[in-house]
């Protein structure tokens, strides 16, 4: 079940029907999927979970978002956080 934890968040539910019982059994059975290809493929869900081997590094001059509400966090985007080691493995 989706639970949103705003109005936008509630307006994006609703518009893609994300609790409509399709939806849900569908995000179900990923679950299922991917929480087997962990106990029994570990390589393979860090390949289709991990991060992607490119990442934009998102530090002024490279990059320059439209908007950023926080703009110091690109300091610590993924680029920033593999550079220093610091990523997870995966998602």
């Amino acid at each position: 079940m989706i639970e949103p934890l705003n109005t936008q968040g509630t307006k994006n539910a609703k518009s893609l029907a994300l609790d409509t019982k399709p939806r849900v059994e569908a995000r179900g059975r990923w679950i299922r999927i991917l929480e087997g290809m962990r106990a029994s493929m570990p390589d393979g869900y860090r390949k289709y979970m991990g991060f992607p081997t490119v990442l934009d590094d998102l530090r002024p001059p490279r990059l320059r978002p439209p908007s950023n509400n926080i703009p110091i966090s690109v300091n610590d985007c993924f680029f920033v956080q593999r550079e220093e080691n610091r990523i997870a493995s995966t998602y």
